[in-house]
């Protein structure tokens, strides 16, 4: 197994975690691994009690140009879709994609990173050479995403859902 990054201490493992490679798919560092060994890598970090919000936050401080901040929150979904999903990946229908993308797109940037730490504990298995996701007969795990959404449905009660994807398209939560 390639012990790196999982055998730096937490700090340096932030470093590793805090660059283009994992957040901008429009650059060269992108290609430097799988997105699976990314999700692999992340999920390490957070199973190793890292704070995700502290490297999110430094990738954005890092990077102030909007378009940084737009590849982060896109991509930061990608991850959790893929995690939902499953190995379904490839199976799932379009309907299914653009609602839950929809439903995750009315969260706040808290409740993003909360969603996707929960589904880096709870559906990554990282394992010596590579990572597997937890997966249900349903094409997505929503347990997790319920119980933010309502927790959000509560804080926010007359929050329109067309409205949230519009500021989601045109504003980053970073």
């Amino acid at each position: 197994m390639n012990k790196y990054p999982f055998n730096l201490p937490l700090k340096e493992y932030k470093g590793v975690l805090k660059n283009k490679e994992y957040w901008d798919s429009g650059c060269v560092e992108w290609t430097f691994s799988p997105f699976d060994k990314k999700i692999k890598r992340i999920a390490g970090f957070v199973q190793k009690g890292g704070n995700l919000m502290n490297v999110l936050d430094g990738y954005a401080e890092d990077h102030p140009d909007w378009g940084y901040r737009m590849q982060l929150q896109g991509k930061v979904l990608d991850y959790i879709l893929r995690i939902m999903r499953g190995k379904e990946w490839n199976k799932v229908i379009m309907e299914t994609k653009n609602y839950i993308d929809a439903r995750i797109m009315c969260f706040t940037k808290e409740e993003l990173v909360e969603l996707f730490t929960e589904e880096l504990k709870r559906d990554v298995i990282v394992s010596c050479d590579d990572c597997c996701f937890v997966s249900d007969r349903k094409p997505v795990n929503d347990d997790i995403l319920e119980k933010i959404e309502q927790r959000h449905k509560q804080e926010h009660p007359n929050e329109f859902i067309k409205e949230k994807i519009n500021e989601w398209i045109d504003y980053s939560l970073w």
